[in-house]
């Protein structure tokens, strides 16, 4: 059984395994009553996630939707300050330190 569950949780979660694993059989160890107390709020918890959720972003696109005209030119005008910006700062300070890290590195 444990080889099967570490083939359906992956290579990433292999220390976890034993602990999901453990703590699923805990779970199916329990009376029907005290998982359906444990399940069904845990369901209607991430229904009610998903739906709000979901509402909250499909506001949020209505939103940006509506102001498309002022926020596309907007964010356009902050991505090329912070691409300068961040080429100003490659060039003052990063560039050169791995300049000389690859000196020291090659000996140079």
């Amino acid at each position: 059984m444990k080889k099967r569950a570490m083939i359906w949780a992956g290579a990433a979660f292999k220390k976890l395994g034993g602990c999901t694993l453990a703590l699923w059989r805990w779970f199916r160890r329990l009376s029907i009553w005290w998982q359906a107390v444990l399940a069904i709020p845990l369901a209607g918890l991430i229904l009610m996630m998903t739906l709000v959720g979901n509402m909250g972003l499909a506001a949020m696109g209505g939103a940006i939707a509506l102001y498309a005209w002022l926020i596309g030119p907007a964010l356009g005008l902050i991505s090329v300050l912070f691409a300068k910006a961040f080429s100003i700062v490659w060039r003052d300070t990063w560039k050169p330190m791995l300049q000389r890290f690859w000196r020291r590195i090659r000996g140079a």
